[in-house]
């Protein structure tokens, strides 16, 4: 028999599964979690007869597995879970036999540190584990953050304090290689003098040389010493600002480059060394990716929203767009249907029995898309049918609706809209139109 269970490696906690589990901030959660990113109820975990399988129930910041990000799926032994900022570990005990694994008991930057302290190392080896143990510490912060601009401040408090650098900062580049505010907070990371601020682009001073040639080339640029740089020659800049050293390095992802991690300093006693250009380089191929990823996350997530925000707008309009119509005439028939090219449109129309022998048909299109839209256009063909009873010309009916939409009309929302009256005696069609191809050629 298969037994399931979840460690929380926050809080070393090993939980059963059971039949059903709901994973969660929630109080009513089965397991929960200390975390604001979860949602209340933000995963389910079901035991089949070969297994357990999961899936995410509509959270707002989503699942990681095994550092990919998913919606559902079959869990295996081992795997990692991670919601916001808390790492679950998926374990499978079979007839009771639990299997010991190093990774869930121990990190591999712990087994560093054991390794340095608890064995004698000659000082060369003592170093580079030293190194090693604080290159995993900062890797493991950054890859532990999916927020985009916690990630930024998180990249610079943990490397700057690290090569105690003077001042630094995350600069995010499009794809015309050209560096932008982030698109999260509109400002720029820095870190200057031990505090993280958000700083306008204007407001900080850098080599823009350096910049640039490492947004254009892709390439690492070191100047331990900006006065004694070999031959290369110091830029205008550099002079400009008394640069004494600078590490600049890219922020490189699987397609392009999101950006460069910039550091320097006008201390005249302060040089950057070697150690301090491989760390940077190593939280660099690091950062990159992690950014990459909190983009696409919030990508996923805004189409995530998107599709549920519109099938809610087409559930509201499925509500008001009837298709047919109880109604014994032989003088006519009528159906209506809406086909839109995507989940929701903005295209409407209504049937409106007058009295016994006046009909009045109307057709609609409303800008945008979304809940609101669908809401407007709800409200117009209500009032439309109010006003078709009460006013006997099509041109003052539209007139009416103009004048009540334009009140409530927020964000430039319009309609386009024809109106038609039909004296089922006569046979005399009067319409009025308003924005719309003419009903009649």
């Amino acid at each position: 028999m298969l037994n399931g269970y979840i460690i929380n490696r926050t809080t070393n906690h090993r939980v059963r599964i059971g039949e059903r589990m709901i994973i969660g901030r929630g109080l009513d959660a089965d397991l929960c979690i200390d975390d604001r990113v979860a949602s209340r109820s933000h995963i389910e975990i079901v035991q089949e007869k070969t297994g357990f399988v999961w899936r995410d129930l509509g959270s707002r910041n989503g699942t990681y597995i095994n550092g990919v990000y998913e919606t559902s799926g079959r869990l295996h032994d081992g795997d990692h879970l991670r919601i916001g900022e808390t790492d679950l570990i998926f374990e499978l005990e079979v007839a009771g036999q639990r299997i010991e694994r190093i990774h869930a008991a121990q990190p591999f930057e712990e087994t560093l540190r054991q390794a340095s302290e608890n064995t004698p190392l000659p000082p060369e080896l003592l170093k580079t584990c030293s190194f090693l143990n604080l290159i995993y510490k900062v890797m493991g912060e950054i890859a532990a953050n999916y927020d985009a601009c916690r990630l930024q401040d998180r990249i610079l408090a943990t490397i700057m304090p690290a090569i105690k650098a003077q001042r630094g900062a995350v600069f995010l580049a499009n794809e015309l290689r050209q560096i932008t505010p982030c698109p999260i907070c509109g400002h720029i990371h820095s870190y200057i003098e031990g505090e993280l601020t958000h700083a306008e682009r204007e407001g900080l001073a850098i080599s823009n040389t350096v910049a640039e040639q490492v947004l254009r080339d892709g390439k690492c640029v070191f100047f331990q010493d900006c006065e004694t740089a070999g031959g290369a020659s110091p830029s205008e800049s550099m002079v400009a600002l008394s640069l004494r050293s600078i590490i600049c390095v890219p922020l490189r992802a699987r397609t392009r480059i999101l950006g460069i991690l910039y550091i320097d300093t006008n201390r005249p006693d302060q040089h950057y060394g070697q150690d301090d250009l491989l760390l940077a380089l190593a939280v660099g191929a690091t950062a990159g990716f992690a950014i990459e990823n909190v983009f696409m996350h919030h990508e996923q997530l805004d189409k995530q929203h998107n599709q549920q925000e519109t099938e809610t707008a087409w559930a509201l309009q499925e509500g008001f767009l009837r298709r047919d119509w109880d109604i014994d005439d032989g003088r006519f028939e009528v159906y209506g249907d809406a086909v839109p090219a995507k989940a929701a449109g903005g295209d409407f129309y209504d049937f409106m029995r007058l009295d016994e022998d006046t009909i009045g048909l109307l057709v609609g299109d409303m800008s945008g898309k979304g809940v609101a839209p669908a809401m407007a256009m709800a409200q117009l063909v209500s009032d439309a049918r109010l006003l078709a009873k009460e006013l006997f010309s099509p041109a003052e009916v539209l007139s009416a609706l103009n004048k009540q939409f334009a009140r409530r009309s927020q964000r430039g929302m319009y309609c386009c809209m024809t109106y038609a009256r039909l004296d089922l005696k006569t046979g005399v069609l009067v319409w009025a139109n308003a924005g719309l191809l003419p009903a009649l050629f």
